[in-house]
């Protein structure tokens, strides 16, 4: 079986593009949920982020909604280098100990 060869070469990129067309595939026939069930394979196919714009073609493909984006949160040396010099909103940056 196809998939099944695949997944045993370890060709990923050839896994995600076989996702997507069972994608089109699915969206061509108007089938829902085999579509969202072939969506959710292409997601885990792509999620370490190889060939991840595949998704949003695959919900254009199938006039889905593209999910929200998700939120980029800052941590680590970042985080605190802002909590320790907060800036009123609209003010220019400056450096730590520059005298205005």
């Amino acid at each position: 079986m196809l998939p099944t060869d695949i997944s045993v070469v370890g060709l990923t990129s050839v896994k995600a593009i076989l996702k997507l067309a069972f994608c089109f595939h699915y969206a061509v026939l108007d089938a829902r949920e085999a579509l969202e069930a072939a969506m959710s394979q292409l997601s885990n196919v792509t999620r370490n982020g190889d060939y991840s714009y595949y998704a949003d073609i695959a919900h254009f493909m199938g006039g889905l909604q593209l999910p929200p984006p998700p939120r980029a949160r800052l941590t680590g040396p970042v985080t605190r280098r802002r909590a320790d010099h907060p800036r009123s909103p609209g003010a220019p940056w400056s450096p730590p100990g520059a005298t205005t």
